[in-house]
Formats: structure tokens, C-alpha cells, sequence
């Protein structure tokens, strides 16, 4: 069943590809940037940037490359460096429950809206 499915996905790829007139490895590029970013972002958002400037890896990069970042003064600096700019800045909310455990979906929905928001704003740079 899973075969199958994947093999019309693979064919509907091949058409999308044809028609967003791009290639697969532009995708696959695309793709790679994606779950860089997205490495990068569970780091951040989890809080597990590492003190005293120790670098933590992110992941490999779309290239190939290793890449690490580490925290300096209120700037994450990101080493190699993958984007075209110097920096640019990244904005979140995080919510902060007490409770590990909810009777069910409703009691944590109230629980996330009571949450107090906090706003983070970061400046991602490099090195």
C-alpha cells in the first residue's frame, strides 16, 4: 500500500517539477535548506544554544557542510555562514505550562490561552 502511494508521489514530483519549471535538484536544494532552517529553529526555540560561546552543531547543511552555532553576547552566531546577508533578526512566542499532564484536549487549550506570551527577538549573524 505504502509502495504504491509512493510511486504516485513520485510521479506527480516529476509533473510539479515540469510545472513550476525547476529541476529536482534546485528541490532537493530547496529541500535541504529547509530542514537546515528548521534544525536551526529547534535549537533556538528549545533553548539549546550552549553558554561561554560553545558551539552546538546544527546539522549538516543543503551543501554538505557541517554547520555550528554558538551564542555571542545576545547575538547566535552561525559558523560556516550559509545566507546571503551579514544577519537578520528572528522574532517568536513561546508559552510557558506548569502542568505536564491535561484531563484532556479542552483543559489544555485553556491552559495554552492563559499562558502569558512572551515575545523573543534574536539576531542570527556571522562569525
Amino acid at each position: 500500500m505504502a509502495q504504491k502511494f509512493i510511486s504516485k508521489l513520485k510521479t506527480k514530483e516529476k509533473s510539479w517539477i515540469r510545472f513550476a519549471q525547476t529541476s529536482k535538484g534546485e528541490v532537493d536544494r530547496s529541500y535541504g535548506l529547509l530542514e537546515f532552517c528548521d534544525a536551526c529553529s529547534l535549537l533556538v526555540c528549545q533553548g539549546l544554544i550552549q553558554p561561554e560561546q560553545r558551539k552546538i552543531e546544527i546539522s549538516n547543511g543543503p551543501d554538505g557542510k557541517i554547520y555550528n552555532m554558538y551564542s555571542q553576547g545576545k547575538d547566535l552566531i552561525v559558523s560556516p555562514w550559509p545566507f546571503e546577508t551579514n544577519f537578520f533578526s528572528v522574532t517568536y512566542e513561546s508559552r510557558t505550562l506548569s502542568a505536564l499532564t491535561f484531563q484532556g484536549t479542552a483543559q489544555f487549550r485553556r491552559a495554552v490561552e492563559q499562558a502569558e506570551i512572551v515575545t523573543h527577538i534574536i539576531k542570527i549573524a556571522s562569525a
